[in-house]
């Protein structure tokens, strides 16, 4: 029950973060990983690029699976983040929000988000933070996230503050995220 449990709850937040891209600019995001959003073990914190707004396939004519390829050799090549993906912790919740430039055009926000005052990252929680940046110039192609590199924490990442937004959180939380073990089978092995 808890496995169903938390694969519907992952589908709900797949889908609103879809939704979520699909009308308004996502400045940033992050996912918390821990008993509850106060108090994480982990957080992830995403910078997405300036012209990565309302990005579907469609918006360039390159084929999906090169900038799908892209993205993740990005991810691959990028030390810390491959670390920290392969960080072993037990069982936890996932907490997710979004920093949105403007939310007028996003009809389903308040059934899906609450408004946040503010991003409170806790002291002792490890944080990684991934800015992915665009290579592409608005000539070359417009609103297309092909050719992302990944910064982080290191001293060579640019640190880039986003325009003013303001934080939603998703309303529901994934309980149980990462290997759930249910009579020998986990949740994402459907």
């Amino acid at each position: 029950e808890l496995a169903c449990a938390s694969a519907r709850s992952y589908e709900q937040l797949l889908k609103a973060i879809d939704n979520a891209f699909g009308f308004c600019q996502v400045q940033e995001a992050a996912l918390f990983f821990g008993a509850t959003m106060f108090t994480p073990k982990e957080m992830w914190h995403v910078q997405f690029p300036d012209d990565m707004v309302n990005h579907i396939p469609s918006c360039h004519n390159r084929k999906e699976h090169q900038v799908i390829h892209q993205t993740f050799k990005a991810i691959a090549a990028h030390e810390e983040l491959t670390e920290s993906f392969a960080r072993q912790f037990n069982p936890t919740n996932m907490y997710v929000m979004l920093k949105f430039a403007d939310v007028r055009k996003f009809r389903d926000l308040d059934d899906q988000f609450e408004r946040k005052d503010f991003l409170d990252i806790p002291g002792m929680c490890h944080t990684s933070k991934i800015i992915l940046e665009n290579d592409l110039t608005d000539t070359t192609m417009g609103n297309c996230c092909g050719n992302l590199r990944i910064d982080g924490a290191s001293p060579l990442a640019k640190e880039r503050q986003t325009a003013d937004g303001e934080w939603y959180g998703f309303r529901n939380s994934v309980m149980g995220y990462k290997e759930v073990l249910v009579k020998g089978k986990t949740i994402w092995s459907k």
